[in-house]
């Protein structure tokens, strides 16, 4: 009936713990094994479900963290580079390319290879010069445009002239 180490109390707990048995068993096991007062075996107690949860914790970090890594792995072929997509639109562009389009028939959605067609192309084209920095927007916005009357103002119109 010696007492032992604190640490090593609280780590006999915590393989007790990790075998399923319950503060009811253990405490069981205190009258034979420790012989420790009640407040101080219910900080043992404490302490030893804590480090139970603190590695519960790390296991499940590193379960997450490995299902995480999997997913990348899993998504990473399909992230493009500026060049793969570069040689996918000019593909696309210049209709050697076959790419699969989704259509409905009321029932459900079929996919179908086909050439792509002129609009395909002229849109692969235009996000290709995009890319690549051959594009100019071409669209004004208010704040950039200037507005001028064309023409007089007949007299007959109230004004409010500005000094």
């Amino acid at each position: 009936m010696s007492r032992g180490n604190k640490s090593e109390i609280i780590n006999e707990f915590y393989n007790l713990i990790l075998t399923k048995k319950t503060w009811f068993d253990v405490l069981e096991l205190n009258g034979t094994k420790w012989n420790l007062p009640l407040s101080t075996f219910n900080r043992y107690w404490k302490e030893a479900k804590s480090k139970n949860g603190s590695t519960q914790k790390q296991i499940e970090k590193k379960i997450i963290d490995k299902v995480v890594k999997e997913k990348i792995k899993e998504t990473a072929p399909v992230i493009l580079n500026s060049l793969q997509i570069q040689e996918i639109l000019s593909a696309i562009g210049s209709g050697k390319m076959v790419i699969v389009k989704e259509y409905f028939n009321g029932e459900r959605a079929v996919k179908v290879k086909e050439k792509p067609s002129f609009s395909d192309m002229v849109r692969a084209l235009g996000e290709l010069n995009k890319i690549q920095g051959n594009y100019e927007d071409n669209t004004l916005k208010a704040s950039e445009t200037e507005f001028r009357i064309i023409g007089e103002r007949p007299d007959d119109i109230p004004h409010i002239e500005i000094e």
